[in-house]
């Protein structure tokens, strides 16, 4: 394998660690948050509600 290579998928792979820690922590945060806001509790749980 060449060196370009390497880097790239090391890249990559760092790239989607990245997206990962920023989706995975915005939910986390999402949830701190509405622990203490009852209202954005309460459009979360409508937002993610089943349909009936």
């Amino acid at each position: 394998m060449s060196a370009s290579a390497a880097i790239n998928g090391q890249g990559s792979r760092n790239a989607l660690r990245a997206w990962r820690i920023l989706v995975f922590g915005g939910i986390g945060a999402l949830y701190l948050i509405s622990l203490q806001v009852p209202a954005l509790r309460e459009t979360l749980a409508h937002l993610f509600a089943f349909p009936r």
